[in-house]
């Protein structure tokens, strides 16, 4: 499984938003490209501690607290960690190659 990329940020983004109460500058796509290197439950939490801070301030989520939120939140992926993945990534490749080769499969 990828990392998310920015389309996948942005529809993780519009997904943990969904039927929360919403102020009407939220930009899903802004978000997206400001949080590389976050994975989902990076976003979820995001989204779960901004919402907090609006319903205890009785305000509507809003674009300036989710940026807040980002800027305070470590992504979970580093270069090192994206490294390591690629390299476990390829050795499992190239064992299902050799595997499905040794069976008969294409």
């Amino acid at each position: 499984i990828p990392f998310p990329d920015v389309e996948s940020r942005k529809a993780i983004f519009e997904i943990e938003l969904k039927g929360r109460p919403l102020d009407e500058d939220i930009d899903c796509e802004e978000l997206a490209k400001k949080t590389e290197n976050f994975t989902a439950s990076d976003i979820s939490a995001v989204v779960n501690t901004a919402s907090l801070e609006s319903a205890i301030q009785e305000k509507l989520i809003g674009q300036s607290v989710l940026l807040s939120h980002i800027a305070q939140t470590p992504p979970s992926l580093s270069e090192e960690i994206k490294r390591e993945y690629e390299l476990i990534n390829k050795k499992m490749e190239t064992r299902n190659s050799y595997n499905h080769k040794r069976v008969g499969f294409c």
